[in-house]
Formats: structure tokens, sequence, C-alpha cells
């Protein structure tokens, strides 16, 4: 609070803090205070008051984090983080699309896929997409996602 109270001339810090109580915190309420003040600062960018006024009216969380990623890629300059945030949007695309695929397999088959090779197997996919975050993903016996937890060398 102390920093954007001192900093009212950068939208970034209130973006960037909502967007921290979204990600990390799972704070709506807190996140939605936050955009607000991004969305009034003198010269936000377009997208960001967009983003920052529509903030909690898609009432799905994969959604507005997504929209988050897109507005924080369109308006950054900082080649880093456009980079991060475009391999953030492809990833949360990237899981719609494999949780599309595995009821499509359930429709066809009747169950869930073992693993995301059946979905290659069945033609379902032609091929399995890479993560841009490096993650892989096993399918629970009930058709959910979970993602494989790499150990620490």
């Amino acid at each position: 609070r102390q920093g954007v109270a001192q900093n009212l001339g950068d939208w970034r810090i209130p973006y960037y803090v909502a967007t921290a109580y979204h990600l990390a915190l799972k704070d709506s309420t807190n996140a939605a205070l936050y955009m607000n003040i991004a969305a009034n600062t003198p010269g936000v960018p377009e997208g960001i008051k967009l983003s920052a006024h529509n903030y909690g009216l898609r009432g799905d969380l994969r959604e507005e984090t997504k929209q988050i990623w897109i507005a924080i890629y369109e308006n950054s300059a900082d080649e880093v983080v456009r980079a991060q945030a475009l391999n953030n949007v492809v990833h949360i695309e990237l899981l719609a699309l494999l949780e599309q695929a595995v009821e499509q397999y359930h429709s066809a088959v009747g169950a869930y896929p073992s693993t995301l090779e059946d979905l290659v197997r069945a033609g379902v996919l032609r091929e399995l997409p890479q993560d841009p975050l490096g993650i892989t993903y096993d399918i629970t016996p009930e058709g959910a996602l979970v993602p494989v937890l790499q150990p620490h060398i």
C-alpha cells in the first residue's frame, strides 16, 4: 500500500500488485482493488485500463488470468516480460486444448485416457503439443489433468 501511495503516477505498480494478488494469493478482492487503482492512474495505457475495468467480470479464473497476461504482453516494453507473458498465454490455451481433447476421447471411447499419448493413438490429437513452461501432465482416472512435479537436482 505504501509503495502504491508513494508512486501514484505509475500504473505498473498497482497493476503488478493486483497481478500478484490474483496469481499468487488467489485474492480477487484485493486484486480488484489494485486493478481499479491502476485503471484510474493518469497515463495508463488503454489496454491496461480495459483489462483492469473488466477484471472480475469473466467469472472464470483461468480466463481472467489469461487476460492479465495478454494485457502485460501488449503493454510491456520489456522483451523478457513480453516473452514470459506470451508463454503464459500459450500455456493457458494449451491446458484448454488438452482438457477438450480428454473430453473428446471420453465421448468417443467411454472412458478417460490413461495418458496423454492415448490422445494421439486415438487420433484425437495429431501430436502432443509442448508446453512453453515445460510442464508435463498426467491424467487422473476422473479425466483431470495434473502437473507432473519434476524433481530438483
